[in-house]
């Protein structure tokens, strides 16, 4: 008896004390439990954040990125819309790494405990 399972790092995005922008505490806060991330290297692509061992990706928020890289733009033209999106403040290209429990949770709360 007893739990499976814990998804808890997720649940720190989701505090006053995160330092993620507010735009990406928004994005995590509308995306729902299904379909809503990926494990790519797209996302270090085109943030530019190379170098990890094989096989150790991320997680993030399915957004154009992910869609650049399903329609089958190669990795220039990916970095291209990534640099003009990151320039004219588009949201849609936003690298909001995240954990599959991010639809569990809708509200941003504090993380520290009150007695």
């Amino acid at each position: 008896m007893g739990a499976a399972g814990v998804v808890l790092g997720i649940r720190f995005l989701f505090t006053h004390e995160c330092i993620y922008s507010q735009d990406k505490k928004d994005a995590i806060i509308q995306a729902s439990l299904i379909n809503s991330t990926r494990r790519t290297m797209a996302f270090d692509e085109v943030g530019r954040t190379m170098g990890w061992p094989d096989k150790c990706d991320g997680r993030a928020l399915v957004n154009n990125i992910v869609m650049d890289l399903d329609e089958g733009l190669g990795l220039d033209a990916r970095l291209k819309r990534f640099d003009e999106s990151a320039a004219s403040g588009d949201k849609s290209r936003l690298v909001v790494w995240a954990g599959e429990g991010v639809g569990l949770t809708n509200e941003i709360s504090s993380a520290s405990v009150s007695n």
